[in-house]
């Protein structure tokens, strides 16, 4: 059952390139390293989706700082990782993407080549 739905306002769905799906859990102390990786991309068509899956630390109270740049999904806990990611994944605008831990904060600095063609 998802709880909250907050879309980033300056993402235009039609326009992403890559969109990641990252499913958290009690990830406050991961999630601004690994969203500040993802946002320093070198192309302006990253699609950021973050699905909170009943998070009871300060998830999302971080998640504010990233309101506008975000799509952040808050749901009841599911028990694992696999319906948050689906959730994220589902609720992407492009036809490729990825999945994504929180925890996997190393080898950010160039997620994909830019521009992307396709």
């Amino acid at each position: 059952m998802l709880v909250t739905v907050e879309i980033a306002p300056t993402m235009n769905s039609n326009s992403a390139t890559v969109s990641v799906a990252v499913p958290a859990h009690d990830a406050a102390v991961y999630l601004p390293e690994t969203l500040d990786s993802f946002l320093a991309q070198d192309f302006p068509s990253l699609e950021v989706i973050v699905v909170d899956d009943g998070s009871t630390d300060d998830t999302p109270r971080v998640m504010e700082a990233y309101r506008n740049r975000v799509t952040y999904i808050r749901q009841d806990a599911s028990g694992g990782p696999s319906r948050p990611r689906n959730v994220g994944v589902a609720a992407t605008t492009v036809t490729c993407g990825c999945g994504w831990s929180v925890q996997d904060t190393t080898y950010l600095r160039q997620l994909v080549p830019s521009p992307v063609s396709g």
